[in-house]
């Protein structure tokens, strides 16, 4: 993160010298380097750091505060289907905003011997609460919400959504054993 700092600031004066398309080409060589996560779980990092490369090349912005460490009594197949569903729903639908308006938030806590997990995500339209996939194959797509279902009944929770003022939300809270 260090070097990435320091790169940027050394691009911007040497941005006299280069063509535009190069010196943007070298920032997006830089920028995949500082869209990495470090968590504290493995897989949870993995998954953060693919879908906010996507999130950049889209034009969403998105903003996460997460323990992973806190996920540690999940398996890694567990984690990587209810946040690789619940990521890329919530990218789907920021998609559809306009640009400047594209958003996700991502907040992963432990507070009180619970796991509490909120997604965010600007959305176009009270539709998505309607929780079905808006795409014409429904025979290959709309699993996302029912494998998150199924994730979180595996440990006593299940998925709260939420709509208001062009904002979805997902919540869930999964009590931990002490």
């Amino acid at each position: 993160n260090y070097k990435c700092h320091d790169l940027k600031h050394q691009i911007h004066r040497m941005r006299a010298g280069l063509s535009g398309d190069e010196l943007n080409e070298i920032e997006d060589a830089i920028a995949i380097y500082e869209t990495g996560y470090r968590t504290g779980n493995e897989a949870l990092d993995v998954i953060l750091t693919e879908k906010s490369r996507l999130c950049r090349r889209e034009g969403i912005r998105m903003v996460c505060v997460a323990d992973g460490s806190a996920l540690g009594f999940m398996s890694e197949a567990d984690i990587y289907s209810l946040f690789g569903n619940a990521v890329d729903n919530a990218i789907e639908a920021a998609e559809k905003m306009p640009e400047g308006e594209r958003k996700i938030s991502l907040t992963v806590i432990c507070q009180d011997e619970r796991l509490v997990c909120r997604i965010t995500n600007s959305s176009p339209d009270r539709e998505v609460t309607r929780l079905e996939t808006g795409k014409k194959d429904r025979g290959n797509h709309g699993f996302g919400v029912e494998n998150i279902k199924a994730t979180l009944a595996k440990y006593g929770s299940e998925p709260e959504f939420d709509y208001s003022d062009h904002v979805f939300g997902l919540k869930f809270v999964i009590f931990l054993e002490k």
